[in-house]
């Protein structure tokens, strides 16, 4: 077990071994390393397994190797290549998930790149979110902008200015609302999506209670309601019921039971 402070305050654990939380500039984990207390520094870098048990403030957080932190995560940027379990709540403007990461609760930023899984055990909130791996949200995403080239599950509402969904896998949401609201039909490698489709014993199309906005473009969707202004009902579709004030489209490959001029 081995673990040093050196003189500028920085905090370094090689190997294995553990230290006391407190203000650093950098905290660095090369090995199997344990931190007791909070943390506040200008960079935590984990590059083996780490353990926080506190909350963490730091301007930059990498995380390498596998990390999980018990309390608050607060950063300016955070870069998950490895794998992370954040036990509270997280407040981060630039947050990317290159592997897998786990959020037991609420997650706040200004810009969210899922290249990875990523699991939120609450909302999301905040500015823009790219996802081109997996997202599941157990609460709702209350965001600017939002749009995803792999797989969502909302369990909540997904609202934004502007949502933009190209399906190629399975994706679903209990209700989406927005300004804007697009949903095309992503072609994809047709192996890569029989294996994510066959493990979820679904089917690429995206899956919703509710759909409002005012101007929606759909492909590919299964709704119970659709309403809008202006509203396309593209191929592939099967709505329920669909409420437009201004202008309805509905493709001949689409399926709808019922439209409503209100």
């Amino acid at each position: 077990m081995k673990h040093e402070t050196v003189a500028n305050q920085n905090l370094k654990i090689n190997g294995s071994g553990s230290a006391g939380g407190g203000k650093y500039e950098d905290v660095k984990i090369n090995g199997n390393g344990k931190v007791f207390g909070d943390i506040e520094c200008k960079l935590l870098k984990i590059d083996g397994s780490g353990k926080i048990e506190g909350s963490v403030n730091s301007e930059v957080i990498k995380i390498n190797g596998s990390c999980s932190i018990d309390g608050n995560t607060i950063a300016r940027e955070m870069k998950v290549n490895g794998s992370s379990t954040l036990d509270g709540k997280a407040i981060v403007d630039d947050l990317t998930v290159n592997g897998s990461a786990k959020f037991l609760k609420d997650v706040q930023i200004e810009e969210f790149y899922v290249n990875g899984t990523s699991k939120v055990h609450g909302k999301v909130t905040g500015g823009n979110v790219r996802v081109n791996g997996r997202l599941k949200v157990s609460e709702s995403c209350e965001v600017e902008k939002f749009r995803s080239d792999g797989s969502i599950e909302i369990n909540g509402l997904l609202s934004g200015d502007h949502i933009e969904l190209n399906v190629g896998f399975h994706s679903s949401a209990r209700e989406i609302g927005g300004e804007v609201i697009t949903v095309k039909q992503q072609h994809t490698n047709g192996l890569i999506k029989q294996i994510i489709n066959f493990f979820m014993q679904k089917s690429d199309l995206l899956e919703a209670d509710v759909i409002e906005g005012d101007e929606v473009r759909l492909e590919v969707t299964k709704a119970k309601l659709v309403r809008g202004k202006h509203i396309v009902i593209g191929d592939k579709c099967e709505i329920d019921r669909v409420e437009y004030t201004e202008s309805l489209e509905v493709s001949k490959g689409a399926k709808v039971k019922e439209e409503v001029k209100i």
